[in-house]
């Protein structure tokens, strides 16, 4: 009941225009790092790639901010959030372990997870697509995506399209070389079933 008050209230905030709300109390308005910040490990380096990535929004003139029911999402966009802390610190476990020679990406909206993939990963070569079905801030998302890749020399490609009908066109790499995949696009199971099934036959084994 509680998390449906929240959704309530956030739509009456939105049709007031009153949609960019911090969170305050246990989240003590904390979008960026871990706290408390780690000094030792793979939870340092996850912390200085939060911070990291999110400064590079910020320095283009996009905040990262949480909403009422604690999601990070940019000012001024209106499509997808950006992954959590401890999902940053998986991706930091995951690249130590699997050291991925390429790595496949459903789904960018704004582009967070897939530069935080990035800084992760030691900059390996990143394949990410999306449908832009969620408007005109989906679309601004992987301009400003492709903006900070271009200008801060991350491998990262952006296509347009559709999981699995365009999968094979979004591979710059050969079948069996992609090392990782993050399904991140429609959040329905058998959407995410047959995302993967799409880009299976490009993994490794």
């Amino acid at each position: 009941l509680a998390a449906e008050a929240a959704v309530n209230e956030m739509d009456r905030m939105e049709e007031e225009g009153l949609s960019r709300i911090t969170v305050l109390g246990p989240l003590d308005g904390n979008a960026t790092g871990i706290h408390p910040r780690p000094r030792v490990g793979l939870g340092m380096h996850a912390d200085a790639i939060d911070r990291k990535v999110a400064a590079l929004y910020a320095a283009r003139g996009h905040a990262l901010e949480r909403n009422l029911l604690g999601s990070r999402r940019l000012v001024g966009f209106d499509v997808g959030y950006a992954v959590e802390q401890g999902d940053i610190e998986l991706f930091v476990r995951l690249c130590a372990a699997v050291q991925p020679r390429r790595i496949f990406g459903v789904g960018n909206a704004f582009g967070y997870s897939t530069l935080a993939l990035s800084y992760a990963c030691d900059n390996a070569p990143i394949d990410v697509l999306d449908a832009e079905q969620e408007g005109g801030s989906n679309r601004r998302g992987t301009e400003l995506t492709r903006r900070i890749a271009r200008e801060e020399g991350r491998d990262i490609q952006v296509t347009v399209g559709f999981s699995p009908r365009d999968t094979a066109a979004a591979l710059r790499g050969a079948n069996g070389t992609y090392d990782l995949a993050l399904i991140d696009g429609k959040h329905t199971d058998r959407q995410m079933i047959v995302d993967f099934l799409g880009i299976r036959p490009a993994m490794s084994n």
